[in-house]
């Protein structure tokens, strides 16, 4: 990410940032499915490519749009995703709900108390999220839903239940 500061520093004070900046996305680009691509030819199987410098950069511009193309297209380091869904809570809501759900996921599948906690803490942002967009029975219906799914991970449930009985 620094590199990419200072091309933008260096290039925007001659004049040349926006050609030096598409030279700079395209190479990046190139590198994520080349390195996507090797690691698959190493590992007998395919690797998703990861996103996260251009989530990252397309963050720093404050470019949404590239931002969330990007989180879309492969893997992306769990803070950047959460700092993604906090910038899309008040313009794009539902785009933050969507980020937000697939950190849960992750999170559950850990299976430990703080990864739990974590979740937890993300499902209350969901659970603000979706009742201020009058989504308040698909909430309940996503809560529930995770409920079943993972009725066997006693810890999670009784942080799950705690939270569902807050949100009748």
């Amino acid at each position: 990410m620094t590199h990419y500061q200072r091309l933008h520093a260096v290039s925007s004070a001659i004049g040349v940032w926006s050609e030096q900046r598409e030279r700079a996305l395209n190479y990046l680009h190139d590198d994520i499915i080349h390195t996507a691509s090797t690691f698959s030819k190493h590992k007998s199987e395919n690797a998703t490519p990861n996103y996260s410098r251009r989530v990252q950069i397309a963050l720093w511009e404050d470019d949404l749009e590239a931002a969330h193309a990007a989180i879309q297209q492969g893997f992306c380091e769990q803070n950047l995703l959460i700092t993604a869904a906090e910038k899309f809570s008040s313009t794009r809501p539902q785009d933050a709900i969507n980020i937000y759900q697939r950190i849960v996921s992750s999170l559950i599948g850990k299976t430990k108390s703080s990864a739990y906690e974590e979740a937890i803490k993300l499902l209350r942002k969901i659970a603000t999220l979706m009742t201020a967009s009058n989504q308040h029975q698909a909430l309940i219906e996503y809560l529930n839903a995770l409920r079943i799914q993972h009725k066997a991970k006693r810890n999670f449930i009784v942080l799950l239940d705690d939270l569902i009985s807050k949100t009748r």
